[in-house]
This record gives structure tokens, C-alpha cells and sequence, in this order.
């Protein structure tokens, strides 16, 4: 497990930087925390590394964003970001259409409020935790899914 304590959106970006390689390593990304904690921005942060030239946003009302990647990084060519706050029973994630991204080649899925999602896949996945620690303090914790018991 990682365990990042950040303050500001800069050291959010350095911390992204810095595990890179962590948060890219399996198909599906999960973010917990509470309302304001920090989940999207820290999406923002990773879609405008990834591709500066495109600005990410909640996909609260959407359900489901897309972003192109200009090139692949580790083999991932497009981010799927969804956000299933919303969603008040399972059934509806299959009108989303974001199982049928899941576990598919190039195609990196993040997930916000993920668990009605949990018990409807069968793949490797990342879980980042976001707390809100103190005034404008974070703590970020980084685990893959085969980390979790």
C-alpha cells in the first residue's frame, strides 16, 4: 500500500507523477471518499498529464466521460471516467454501457463511488482511498486489489 499526504493541487500532480505506474497497472481504477474530497480533481490532474490538451470534467450528470489519449501509455489509449453517485440500484449500470469497457484492451476505466460496481467484476483493480485529513490535507492511500483482504 501507498500512503500519500498532499495539501495542494501541485503536489496532487507530483504525487500522480510519482505513481504513475501504480495507478496505470491494472484496467480499473476506484476512487472512494467522501463528497469533496478530492476524487475528480484527482482525475483532472491525471486526464491533463495524460493529454494537456483536453481539461477533464465531473461526470456526475453524464454518468460516463471519454478521453483520448494522443499516445498510449502503458498500453492505455483512452480513459473511461465515470462517476455512479447517481445511480441508486445496480441494474442501472447496465444502461451505462461501462461494463462493456471494463477488461478491454487500451481502455484504463475510473470509477467514482464504485460499490454497486464491486460485485459485478471479475478483474484486477486499483482503490484509491482520498480522506480528508485536516483543512486542505488529504491522505491518498494506493492498493491493488490483490493487496486487499
Amino acid at each position: 500500500m501507498i500512503l500519500l499526504e498532499i495539501s495542494t493541487l501541485q503536489e496532487l500532480s507530483l504525487a500522480i507523477r510519482q505513481n504513475m505506474s501504480v495507478l496505470l497497472s491494472t484496467p480499473v481504477l476506484l476512487l472512494e471518499g467522501n463528497m469533496g474530497a478530492g476524487k475528480t480533481a484527482l482525475v483532472k490532474e491525471l486526464v491533463a498529464i495524460l493529454n494537456p490538451d483536453v481539461e477533464a470534467n465531473s461526470p456526475t450528470f453524464s454518468i460516463i466521460n471519454e478521453y483520448i489519449l494522443p499516445e498510449p501509455v502503458q498500453s492505455i489509449n483512452k480513459i473511461i471516467h465515470a462517476d455512479l453517485y447517481r445511480l441508486k440500484d445496480p441494474e442501472e449500470l447496465f444502461g451505462t454501457g461501462l461494463l462493456e469497457y471494463i477488461d478491454k484492451p487500451g481502455i484504463l476505466c475510473i470509477i467514482e463511488w464504485p460499490s454497486m460496481l464491486l460485485p459485478l467484476i471479475d478483474t484486477t483493480f486499483t482503490l484509491v482511498e482520498i480522506t480528508i485529513y485536516s483543512a486542505g490535507t488529504r491522505v491518498i492511500s494506493i492498493q491493488n486489489s490483490r493487496e486487499i483482504i
